[in-house]
């Protein structure tokens, strides 16, 4: 693609956002509902980083079929309920959290 050819493609963009944003479509055509039946994922909490990067060894998760999704990073947690604002969970302390997650047989 050439720079001057971008424009061309703008409403071909915004098309394919308002179907991820409104409809939550994947790139392989299936509804993230869907997917998410497909897989079942586990989320391991941690105060600090080195128990939350040895929990696939210590648990043997690889031997259940799992893999870790995406990366360990810490963060806060909030719990909606409703339409009412989000409340902190924990106090608002932030963990490391880790997610394993395999197929559904």
């Amino acid at each position: 693609i050439y720079p001057e050819q971008i424009g061309q493609f703008a409403p071909f963009v915004s098309l394919m956002s308002v179907v991820y944003n409104n409809f939550k479509y994947t790139y392989r055509g299936k509804f993230m509902s869907d997917e998410n039946e497909e897989r079942e994922r586990i989320t391991v909490l941690a105060k600090d980083f080195t128990p939350a990067a040895m929990e696939f060894h210590r648990s043997h998760m690889a031997e259940k079929g799992y893999r870790m999704e995406g990366s360990i990073v810490q963060r806060r947690f909030q719990m909606l309920e409703g339409l009412q604002e989000p409340q902190d969970l924990f106090e608002g302390e932030p963990f490391y959290a880790v997610t394993f997650v395999r197929d559904r047989d």
